[in-house]
């Protein structure tokens, strides 16, 4: 299901989460950001890639731009 899913619509708790890869950095205007609410949630939370950008934001950390691969 898409990150923007709001919990508020689930029919169930999540037994854990998983946020995956996008083309979008969180940095962008137009990036999508998962429901704040998963991370009170107290279950597990598994960021890769565009997911880990969005943990790490969400807890204050910093994302920073490399000019390589």
């Amino acid at each position: 299901m898409p990150c923007t899913s709001k919990l508020a619509d689930l029919k169930f708790k999540p037994k854990g989460i998983i946020l995956s890869g996008s083309p979008y950095s969180v940095y962008d205007d137009d990036a999508p950001h998962a429901d704040p609410g998963i991370y009170t949630l107290g279950v597990p939370i598994l960021g890769i890639r565009y997911g880990l950008q969005e943990l790490c934001c969400n807890y204050k950390g910093q994302v920073a731009k490399c000019d390589h691969r």
